[in-house]
């Protein structure tokens, strides 16, 4: 191995153990007590918040001139928007409308 290939393993090796101890040091610092009230409300609140966002960031690009182009997006979202109101299982529902938007853009 040259010098720059185990410079390169080295910084993906810090990196990889910055990334898992920032991702774990929450769940080991907060195991052993009760959640504050604002935390808890946090908790609830935010995977529904993010979910939006998210929405409105795959949805940003579309043009609102041609509804056509837009079919697949808008079969997609409702799609999700069913079997999400429908099972309340939020895999299923994105599965789902990640299958047939790719369904849609390679078919259609």
């Amino acid at each position: 191995m040259t010098k720059e290939m185990i410079y390169m393993v080295g910084i993906i090796a810090i990196c990889t153990f910055v990334t898992i101890l920032t991702r774990s040091l929450p769940f080991i610092c907060f195991s052993k007590r009760k959640l504050s009230p604002i935390m808890d409300h946090l908790a609830k609140a935010l995977p529904r918040a993010i979910m939006v966002i998210l929405v409105i960031y795959c949805l940003k690009d579309m043009t609102l001139n041609s509804w056509i182009d837009n079919i697949p997006e808008m079969i997609s979202c409702m799609l999700v928007f069913l079997l999400q109101y429908r099972y309340k299982n939020m895999y299923l529902a994105i599965v789902c409308g990640t299958l047939c938007y790719m369904l849609f853009i390679h078919i259609i």
